[in-house]
């Protein structure tokens, strides 16, 4: 288990063309650890926190709560803010923003999200669409399908049933 020192500062991986690659995977492994040792509500919170907020929030949400947070809860954010520092990701965050219509989350779709715990089936069937060619989700479609998971699996079999 990986356990940091209070305060540690938080390693960025610059400049590689395979380090956006490797820091995701490095982010999905973390994912994969917090789903192991914490609660479905913690999990939800977090995640809503690392898609919506900015890096300097969440340094300073880590300072505030580092005695609250379980090693792989540090670790998520952590890898959070250094996937939201690359380098490419901010190209991927503007498309993101300016596409609607290319099988992306919007901004409104994602604040609907959160606030209203609704999801569009189209945006429902691209995420499932997205898991099942095995593509990366962003924070933002992780966190709806967190919440959504029965619903985007049972999307997955119709869609493998069609085929």
């Amino acid at each position: 288990m990986l356990e940091l020192p209070p305060k540690a500062n938080i390693a960025i991986i610059k400049s590689k063309p395979d380090d956006l690659n490797t820091l995701q995977n490095i982010w999905e492994q973390a994912f994969d650890r917090l789903h192991s040792v914490t609660t479905k509500d913690k999990i939800d919170q977090i995640l809503n926190i690392t898609a919506l907020k900015d890096t300097d929030y969440l340094k300073e949400y880590l300072q505030l709560h580092e005695n609250e947070l379980k090693p792989e809860e540090k670790h998520f954010i952590e890898m959070s803010i250094s996937l939201k520092m690359h380098p490419g990701e901010n190209k991927e965050l503007n498309l993101e923003k300016n596409n609607s219509a290319g099988g992306l989350i919007t901004e409104d779709d994602f604040q609907n999200f959160v606030t209203n715990n609704y999801v569009s089936k189209p945006n429902l069937e691209m995420i499932a669409r997205k898991i099942r060619n095995n593509k990366p989700l962003s924070p933002q479609e992780m966190a709806i399908y967190s919440d959504k998971s029965n619903d985007i699996e049972n999307l997955i079999k119709s869609i493998s049933n069609k085929y």
